[in-house]
């Protein structure tokens, strides 16, 4: 599967360093109200 997508160069070199990146809640601005939702789907994930 491809993915495109557009990042900061760091997250490319995390991902070359990791062999995986990921989210992280407290560097997003996700709304209160879907904060459950967020967190659901990211354990999906």
């Amino acid at each position: 599967m491809k993915l495109w997508t557009i990042q900061p160069i760091f997250w490319y070199e995390k991902l070359l360093e990791n062999g995986f990146i990921y989210g992280d809640v407290n560097l997003s601005n996700v709304d209160d109200n879907f904060l459950y939702a967020y967190t659901w789907l990211l354990q999906q994930m």
